[in-house]
């Protein structure tokens, strides 16, 4: 369908199968979403595409990660 993985996955997601449960990997969240991002994006110019990333949180993040910490995350967005 041209869909991309994460657009496909993206389009699963209903209210019984995404219930969010206060166990925020917010940091690992991101990182991920950057990481698969870029590798599905390596190949293409920067002058044809943009990202747009929109996370919704309570802001805390729960889960202790030492690949994807405030830091890290901050490196990859920047």
């Amino acid at each position: 369908s041209g869909k991309s993985d994460l657009a496909q996955a993206w389009a699963k997601l209903t209210e019984e199968n995404y219930k969010p449960n206060g166990s925020t990997a917010m940091y690992e969240g991101v990182g991920t979403l950057i990481d698969r991002l870029s590798e599905e994006t390596k190949n293409l110019s920067k002058d044809n595409y943009s990202v747009l990333i929109i996370i919704i949180s309570d802001g805390a993040d729960n889960v202790k990660n030492e690949k994807y910490n405030a830091k890290t995350v901050s490196e990859r967005i920047k």
